[in-house]
């Protein structure tokens, strides 16, 4: 019988680890429904006679076979390709189980023979390679029998660089989507944490060298977020692919050759902040690259700058002179930053609002409890009073008379029996809106929007339990919540509300269309500063979806944008 089988890639390794004072533990091979058919004029299969040929270097229990139909589809064959990474990866861990015990330290190579086999070989190699060097086990040697019939000299290749190319692809594309350059790094073997000079031990030209140090000197940047630091890297990293681009084509090494066809979809990654940029570039740049926190710490950190520098508000001498004796004192904080995070505690008014709230807002639970008796124009004088005390006291406080009028005709009328309770209590404004925010009190703000009150009054005799109810039980404090007052001043929008006294004392000017429009950029920035503070400090509470985050972060610096552009056309009028 003469027959034949692509055995001496295992010669090679066997003898290449011989060298080394190692061997051959196990090998795994696919087996195709076509290896398993007999030979002419023998009773072996092919596999059988491929085992007999290596059994000198592996013991036969070490050979383990999977199964490979060669009839599927490439697709289909994917469960074949996990079965063999299955079946390596379980071997792998019972040798580090024996490694473990020995006290040895538990390092696995796979060395991978890529010659012959059926039409869609390769790419189930290629496929099985990548599994286990995801799972943590290294690559060694991946050889192909390069032999050809009639030549005097055939030979075993190692095809290692072929394979690698794709680690290469793989860095690039992992700092194009999301700045890392690690992969990049482990393929060049460069150390970018250390940041080396170049040598000529570097085996890769100048350009190339440096150009990945200035990736790796980005990467820290952008995950450590220092401002300066990162400044510095986005102007070295333009500079670094500029001097690899101008290095001449002919001049390229195969690494530069490889690396020039990546680097354009890295530029286009990259372009935001490789040109001309400025702070809110950057934010930008961070969101769409996936690095939410970054992006909040950036925003946070330098819209204060960007407020100030474009000319969004003045300030009256006295409060800039305090504003700098503050941050002298400070050193960490600039003068920016102080007014929106930390300026006008002593302008706070909320205490009174607190007051004020416990005091006037008992008028319209007064004119509730006199619903039989109270008319029409006596409601609306008293109303007027209490809307004149507001604007009187400038707590940018809004009360809504009309609901509160309608939820007083509504109650008057279904005594009456001229309307039935059923035809109200689907509604959310009017006497609907009362109830439903007594009866969640206790609850978060905004909770009542949610209640069905069908639930809550089977009749009108319930709805008219409920309602005394709520006129009797209902707690200075909290009156607030049943008129659905627009409490503003409290919570997140704290800031831009102390901005509004500011503005009230002429303490600071808005130099945009109005004083609202400082206000609402002012509150959008303290939500994120906020969500920005809850995340870093590891706080319990849950807040806005990353989504949600990154819209309101890209919505704010659209509108910081609008605001700058304003001002830039105000001067060049005046001009």
């Amino acid at each position: 019988m003469t027959e034949h089988s692509n055995e001496s890639a295992v010669r090679e390794l066997a003898a290449y680890l011989q060298k080394r004072s190692q061997k051959i533990d196990k090998i795994f091979l696919f087996s195709s429904q076509a290896t398993k058919k007999l030979l002419e004029k023998a009773d072996m299969t092919t596999v059988d006679f491929f085992k007999r040929r290596i059994i000198e270097f592996v013991p036969a229990e070490n050979i383990i076979t999977v199964d490979y139909d060669e009839s599927k589809s490439m697709n289909e064959a994917l469960s074949d390709i996990g079965e063999m990474g299955k079946s390596i990866l379980d071997e792998a861990e019972k040798t580090k189980k024996t490694q473990r015990e020995k006290g040895a330290a538990s390092h696995i190579t796979i060395h991978a023979d890529m010659t012959g086999g059926m039409r869609n070989a390769s790419m189930m190699m290629l496929g099985i390679m990548r599994l286990l060097n995801f799972s943590g086990l290294q690559m060694g040697r991946i050889l192909y029998s390069n032999w050809e019939l009639n030549r005097d000299v055939n030979y075993v290749e190692d095809s290692q660089d072929v394979y690698r190319f794709f680690d290469l692809v793989a860095g690039a594309t992992e700092f194009a989507k999301y700045g890392s350059v690690e992969k990049l790094a482990d393929y060049y073997n460069i150390d970018v944490l250390e940041q080396k000079p170049y040598t000529d031990e570097c085996n890769l030209n100048r350009e190339l060298y440096e150009l990945v140090n200035a990736m790796g000197y980005f990467a820290q940047s952008i995950k450590l977020c220092r401002y300066g630091e990162l400044e510095d890297a986005c102007a070295l990293l333009a500079e670094k692919i500029q001097a690899f681009t101008n290095l001449a084509p002919q001049n390229y090494d195969a690494n530069d050759k490889l690396f020039a066809t990546l680097l354009p979809t890295i530029e286009e990654s990259y372009k935001t902040i490789l040109s001309a940029h400025d702070d809110l570039d950057i934010i930008a740049w961070c969101v769409k690259q996936g690095y939410l926190q970054q992006a909040m710490t950036l925003y946070t950190e330098r819209v204060p700058e960007f407020i100030a520098k474009h000319g969004f508000y003045t300030l009256d001498a006295e409060t800039a002179k305090e504003i700098n004796h503050k941050v002298k004192k400070k050193e960490d904080i600039s003068a920016a930053n102080y007014l929106l995070c930390i300026w006008g505690n002593n302008l706070d008014q909320r205490g009174d609002i607190q007051v004020y709230f416990k005091q006037e807002l008992r008028k319209p639970l007064a004119l509730l409890k006199q619903w039989k008796t109270v008319d029409d124009a006596e409601v609306e004088q008293q109303l007027e009073l209490l809307q004149q005390d507001i604007d009187k006291h400038d707590f940018f406080i809004t009360f809504d008379k009309d609901d509160f009028k309608k939820a007083l005709n509504e109650i008057k009328q279904i005594i009456a029996g001229k309307i039935a309770y059923k035809d109200i209590i689907g509604n959310s404004d009017g006497l609907a809106g009362l109830l439903k925010r007594f009866l969640t009190m206790d609850e978060e703000e905004g909770a009542w929007r949610n209640v069905d009150l069908t639930q809550h009054i089977p009749n009108s005799k319930k709805l008219k339990s409920l309602f005394n109810q709520m006129l009797n039980s209902s707690k200075e404090e909290q009156l607030y919540r049943l008129f659905n007052i627009d409490k503003l001043p409290y919570k997140q929008f704290s800031r831009g509300y102390l901005l509004q006294c500011g503005m009230k004392y002429g303490k600071i000017t808005s130099n945009l269309c109005d004083d609202a429009a400082l206000v609402d950029i002012i509150n959008s920035y303290t939500i994120i500063r906020m969500a920005r503070n809850s995340s870093n400090h590891a706080r319990h509470e849950k807040g806005d979806s990353p989504r949600e985050i990154e819209e309101k972060i890209l919505s704010g610096i659209c509108e910081l944008r609008k605001q700058a552009a304003y001002l830039k056309s105000k001067q060049e009028v005046k001009a």
